[in-house]
């Protein structure tokens, strides 16, 4: 993954159905930070990246009720971004494409 800003659309499929959300990361060498709007409001995260496009990251989900830790692993393309997000109680496997503003 090349250094910079990359914004993606990303869902899961919830008991309920999908949901929707939006991510935004950053890569520096193999340092990754960021923050995703998934459960409600932003949530800061940080990980490390690898030059074959894995990466690894946590943080917590902060809601008005809880506040949840996760670690979430997975890769990422020119396009698209897969990755699991694994909290204590659940684990959600997240698809997302670069937002199309951002085409390279």
């Amino acid at each position: 993954m090349r250094d910079g800003t990359y914004r993606y659309c990303i869902e899961t499929a919830m008991p309920l159905g999908k949901r929707a959300g939006l991510m935004e990361m950053t890569c520096s060498g193999l340092k990754l930070t960021g923050s995703m709007k998934l459960f409600g409001g932003w949530n800061p995260f940080s990980g490390k990246t690898e030059e074959d496009g894995k990466f690894t990251f946590s943080g917590k989900i902060s809601t008005l009720l809880f506040e949840l830790p996760f670690e979430a692993f997975g890769e990422v393309n020119e396009t698209q971004i897969l990755f699991d997000l694994i909290t204590p109680k659940n684990q959600f496997h997240i698809t997302g494409r670069l937002q199309d503003d951002q085409s390279k």
